[in-house]
């Protein structure tokens, strides 16, 4: 038996360019968002820094940030917030 798993960055590639794909993005990272509420200042958030719908939801997250992604270079990077 052969399992596939889509994650939701795979899931919207495809969906790019169909109507209310822009609505389902703002969901699917407003449901990320959620899991913050619950965290304290002992939590460390992982995320990706190239996605603004995610940058923007977690200005207030008070534990520790490590954010990831790619430069315009197209070569990665992570920073890590105290």
């Amino acid at each position: 038996m052969t399992e596939t798993v889509l994650d939701a960055s795979a899931l919207l590639a495809l969906l790019r360019d169909e109507p209310g794909a822009a609505k389902v993005a703002d969901a699917i990272a407003d449901a990320k968002a959620e899991i913050l509420e619950g965290a304290g200042a002992d939590d460390v958030l992982v995320c990706n820094a190239d996605d603004p719908r995610i940058a923007a939801r977690t200005g207030g997250f008070s534990g520790r940030t490590v954010t990831f992604g790619m430069t315009a270079a197209g070569v990665g990077h992570a920073t890590v917030s105290a």
